[in-house]
């Protein structure tokens, strides 16, 4: 087995496995056996005490789930790595997993397995630091990634965004110093007024995890440089939080930034940024709470098993709300002027699909308003409502994820109680759902894959100006 060696920063000597594993297993007996597997390499990996992992999860909606694990330990734990690595070969016993690790020949593939598959843009959620409740009393930010890979993963299955999920772990000792901090600043928490018991339990739950741990972790994403899937990664992750952020009263969400260089390096080798550039490059106290996690964490993101979208019962993330930037899926300018105008209902994962419609219907002469430009600060809702109040006609563009979609949904319900006139348009083969097929039923829907459809839609558009 090929390990590469590296000169470690605070001396002595590293060396590197990595294994891959491509597939997962199907069906309940064969997913029992897998996780079964998974807690025995777990154990073995405790006991090895790796000094870094690195944990890359390829999630496509066309091929089989990847992983990819590269763990660093001193050279003089070689053996023991070499037989971890090679004890991964029992997930194909769950039958439908291939594990691959490099032979001693094939190390001019390492850099193919570590990055052949990763995405060009890169992401991490940025953390503000500690946020001061009161004085010099802070918090510990709770935007986790592997807290909700699961809603994360449907999201891009049902989208169709092939997805990059990167885990970094950095082993540590407990440091008492920060634990004693996090405690003194509980007890300061404590007594600031008003505080919400939900937020406070939140934070004692975070300083007694960060007491039990032994790793740090950094999370990455990664997805293509294609139109439009930078902002659906970043409002589906800020879409995923706010239940959560809602509920503990929080008054942030997470923001999407790109890696910087020592991240990208990070991400490249396969190895924690504290491994590549040293000590000086650890987190103050709040950021070591945020990024704490216990040896179980490891685990659970190892035998992690993709899910099923559920395209039928899923809600998609559009994220409308004041929070959120919205994206902006034409070059036409949305129409904000007192003549009639067609308002544009749609969801965010076909942005990409109706661009250039919007953009022929403008060249024609027709006004479209679509949720782009909405002035910071004004209350989403209500905004869309009036925009709505005010349009001649909604145009539905109808598909799966917009069938899915609470959004979509009550825009349709808040025209057609105003009495506006619709115009759906099939983007693909997609039932309307249940509350909207009464509404839709004796509606004539225009398909997308006429030669003809901006012609359709504008005759419709003009025909609803007349109406009104």
């Amino acid at each position: 087995m090929y390990l590469a060696r590296y000169e470690a920063v605070e001396g002595g000597s590293i060396v590197q496995g990595v294994v891959r594993v491509v597939g997962e297993p199907v069906g309940d007996t064969m997913v029992s056996l897998w996780r079964e597997q998974v807690r025995g390499l777990a154990a073995m990996g405790n006991a090895l005490t790796p000094t870094g992992m690195s944990l890359r999860l390829s999630i496509h909606p066309d091929q089989p789930t990847e992983r990819v694990l590269a763990v660093a330990c001193p050279s003089e734990r070689e053996v023991a790595l070499t037989r971890w690595l090679a004890a991964f070969t029992r997930l194909e016993r769950s039958g439908t997993a291939r594990v691959e690790t490099l032979r001693a020949a094939e190390s001019h593939r390492l850099n193919e397995i570590l990055i052949g598959k990763l995405p060009p843009r890169h992401a991490r959620i940025a953390d503000p630091g500690p946020l001061l409740a009161a004085g010099e009393t802070w918090l510990t930010t709770p935007w986790r990634l592997r807290e909700r890979l699961n809603d994360l993963a449907r999201q891009a299955l049902l989208a169709g965004h092939a997805l990059n999920y990167v885990v970094h772990f950095a082993t540590v000792d407990l440091d008492p110093e920060t634990l004693r901090t996090a405690r003194r600043n509980l007890l300061r928490l404590e007594r600031v007024p008003g505080m919400p018991s939900g937020l406070l339990a939140d934070q004692r739950a975070r300083v007694d995890h960060f007491s039990r741990s032994c790793l740090t972790v950094d999370e990455y994403l990664a997805v293509a440089d294609t139109v439009g899937a930078w902002e659906w990664l970043t409002e589906v992750v800020r879409g995923i939080w706010k239940p959560s952020a809602s509920e503990l009263r929080w008054s942030i969400l997470p923001e999407i930034r790109t890696t910087n260089p020592d991240e990208e390096e990070a991400l490249v080798t396969g190895m924690p940024v504290e491994l590549l550039f040293g000590p000086e490059t650890s987190p103050a106290p709040a950021q070591k709470i945020g990024r704490c996690a216990e040896p179980e964490a490891f685990c659970d993101l190892l035998g992690w098993i993709s899910p099923d979208p559920q395209p039928a019962k899923l809600e998609v993330l559009d994220v409308q709300d004041a929070h959120t930037k919205p994206l902006r899926p034409a070059e036409a300018e949305p129409y904000f002027g007192s003549a009639s105008y067609a308002f544009v209902s749609y969801s965010r994962c076909d942005a990409e699909r109706i661009a250039p419609i919007l953009d022929q219907l403008a060249s024609h002469g027709v006004r479209v308003w679509y949720d782009s430009g909405i002035p910071g600060g004004v209350e989403w809702d209500a905004y869309i409502e009036e925009r709505l109040e005010h349009c001649s006609v909604l145009l539905l563009f109808l598909s799966k994820a917009a069938a899915a979609s609470r959004y979509v949904s009550r825009e349709v319900k808040y025209a057609d109680a105003r009495g506006k006139i619709l115009v759906p348009i099939l983007l693909e083969s997609a039932d309307p759902p249940q509350g909207l097929r009464w509404i839709l039923g004796p509606i004539q829907m225009i398909d997308a894959r006429e030669p003809d459809l901006v012609l359709q839609m504008e005759q419709a558009i003009r025909c609803a100006t007349r109406t009104n």
